[in-house]
């Protein structure tokens, strides 16, 4: 009888055993079909965080010295201005977006910037996105900049370059699953952000907002204004970058006229002196009118106006670099 027990539990454990095998192989085979099912339908957007990650992981740690122009500011200028619109005109340079949220005009991303630059690169630029905002010690913070900076590279090195791995393993929610079978796509809050390797983000509203960061930057101007310390110090640096060879572009990036009399009025700025002072310095100015582009927020240009100016201040650029000559 023992042994008749014996048996009857060692055959049982043996069904069990396959039927766990089963189970977990059936599991791995659902869990990568919905894997490649939904790989292709997560688009580069605000949806995924792992894109954005990556985003300012390879903007902050893994650029190269290899840039003959680099665009530098805060994210009127990322958000703003496409390398790969700017080289329909300036085909032969590599360019890229070095913008950040709220980032100074400081020495410390000048000096980040100019390390981008390709020592051996016989036409060196430094293209400045000058808002007021960028000139106080508030943008002097450069919290996102170092914030990123202070994380470990091993974790950014990850963001980088795992990035197809850990979108494959990224949950899928129950929206998606409904908006695969239902062959739609899930909704978003009509806040649209596509990241670009340049550094570049294209962004837009589907429902424009142009007043929407009036307030923001009129709490901002009551507590920081314009900083003539962090002028003076600009100007120098485009001095030193002129006794170097490197030419300094700067201008005012497009916003709304509403935005562009608020920083007028309370910021401090004062755009004729700073002009004049920028060029003095050995920068080149160049102006632009704002009723030319479309602000989607009252600070930001969407997508269309970003491609748009960038063309533009690459035709500038050129004309001064070639056909002045």
């Amino acid at each position: 009888m023992y042994s008749f027990i014996s048996s009857f539990k060692k055959l049982g454990g043996v069904i069990y055993r396959e039927r766990s095998v089963r189970t977990l192989l059936v599991a791995l085979a659902l869990i990568v079909l919905v894997g490649f099912l939904f790989s292709g339908r997560r688009e580069p957007g605000r949806e995924s965080d792992l894109v954005e990650e990556r985003f300012w992981a390879l903007k902050s740690r893994f650029l190269k010295a290899e840039h003959s122009v680099v665009l530098c500011g805060d994210s009127r200028v990322y958000r703003g201005i496409s390398p790969a619109a700017m080289n329909s005109a300036l085909p032969d340079f590599k360019i890229v977006n070095f913008g950040y949220s709220a980032g100074g005009l400081d020495r410390l991303m000048l000096k980040s910037a100019e390390a981008l630059l390709d020592p051996k690169a016989k036409i060196r630029i430094i293209v400045l996105g000058v808002t007021p905002s960028s000139l106080t010690p508030f943008a002097a913070e450069n919290e996102q900049y170092l914030s990123l900076m202070r994380k470990p590279y091993s974790e950014m090195f990850e963001s980088v370059y795992f990035l197809p791995i850990k979108t494959f393993l990224m949950p899928i929610f129950p929206r998606e699953i409904k908006g695969l079978l239902s062959g739609t796509r899930t909704k978003s809050d009509g806040y649209h952000l596509i990241f670009h390797d340049d550094g570049w983000v294209e962004s837009w509203y589907e429902v424009p907002r142009p007043e929407e960061q009036l307030s923001i930057y009129e709490a901002r101007f009551r507590l920081y204004q314009v900083s003539p310390d962090l002028c003076e110090d600009l100007f120098q640096v485009v001095r030193e970058w002129k006794s170097r060879g490197i030419r300094t572009f700067g201008f005012r990036p497009p916003t709304t006229q509403a935005m562009a009399a608020l920083e007028d009025s309370m910021s401090g700025f004062r755009e004729a002196e700073f002009i004049r002072d920028f060029r003095n310095a050995g920068g080149v100015w160049v102006q632009f009118n704002f009723d030319n582009y479309f602000s989607y927020d009252g600070s930001h240009l969407e997508a269309e106006s970003s491609k748009r100016f960038s063309r533009n201040l690459a035709n500038q650029i050129r004309a001064y670099l070639f056909d002045q000559r």
